[in-house]
């Protein structure tokens, strides 16, 4: 007789398969329970929440798997005023499921802001302004004048005077000065050669300063 009878080998063998059956069957679950911890591999591709409402923004992310949160809001003209205007992740950035998404809103109530004063200022320096002040460059208007700067501005086809409170972002409109070739060539023609800032203001039609030393006959 052999050291080990056949029964004695058969008891063996059938531990050794429920050793191998019980290590398989926890590798299973503990794969199983990480993949549902984890969601691995499970991406879910944001939609774009610009321009909802907070609550169709909620429904929005609730029915695939993530969460909204506010972390911000700012006043734009971009958006309607409650609407969503940035996301963060961006729209069709691939998450994990449960993924919280950062919303800055539109304001519902635009900030006030005080208009400047952007007359006899160069194009350039109008701008500038109005954007520190929080406001917009609008429609822009030449008009023959003997110099380059604003003449006036406007606000919804009016013109507005500085210290006027507006909603930031409004648009304020310009007229600005422009100096022709013809009023060059005019007063090139009176002094005979390079116009001065005077002349082409006579060329305009803008009424010289009254000379005090100007003796009059009577």
């Amino acid at each position: 007789m052999g050291i080990f009878s056949n029964e004695k080998w058969g008891w063996i063998a059938r531990n050794l398969l429920f050793a191998a059956a019980a290590l398989l069957a926890v590798v299973l679950a503990a794969s199983f329970f990480l993949a549902v911890i984890t969601k691995h591999d499970k991406v879910i591709e944001l939609p774009d929440f610009q321009g909802m409402t907070l609550e169709e923004a909620q429904m929005e992310a609730a029915s695939i798997g993530v969460r909204v949160d506010v972390r911000d809001s700012i006043y734009t003209s971009e958006v309607e005023r409650g609407c969503v205007f940035i996301q963060n992740p961006s729209a069709g950035s691939a998450v994990k499921e449960g993924r919280r998404v950062l919303l800055t809103m539109n304001a519902h109530t635009a900030r006030r802001v005080r208009v400047p004063n952007i007359v006899d200022l160069t194009l350039y320096e109008a701008e500038a302004r109005l954007v520190a002040a929080g406001l917009v460059l609008g429609a822009v208007e030449y008009v023959p004048a003997s110099h380059d700067r604003v003449i006036s501005q406007l606000y919804n086809g009016s013109e507005i005077r500085a210290g006027r409170m507006l909603d930031a972002g409004s648009g304020i409109s310009v007229q600005v000065g422009q100096i022709s070739e013809d009023m060059v060539s005019a007063a090139e023609s009176t002094r005979g050669g390079a116009g001065s800032a005077e002349d082409v203001g006579k060329a305009a039609g803008e009424t010289p300063a009254a000379d005090d030393d100007v003796e009059i006959d009577f």
